[in-house]
């Protein structure tokens, strides 16, 4: 998954995590190609792995 598609947009992330399937809804800062996508939501800054990403969608605004 190559996740520099999603830079400067707002996307809602679904991922795994140790206690359960989250989900974000945020502003990609930026990514590390196919490793990981920095997302900043509420003010604060969220990095989701690749391996945890279940999926992501785009956000028209």
């Amino acid at each position: 998954m190559n996740l520099d598609q999603y830079v400067g947009k707002t996307v809602k992330v679904i991922y795994a995590s140790p206690t359960g399937q989250l989900h974000r809804t945020g502003f990609v800062e930026s990514s590390n190609e196919r490793m990981a996508l920095s997302l900043t939501c509420d003010g604060e800054t969220v990095i989701v792995p690749c391996y945890r990403i279940i999926s992501v969608e785009t956000i028209e605004k």
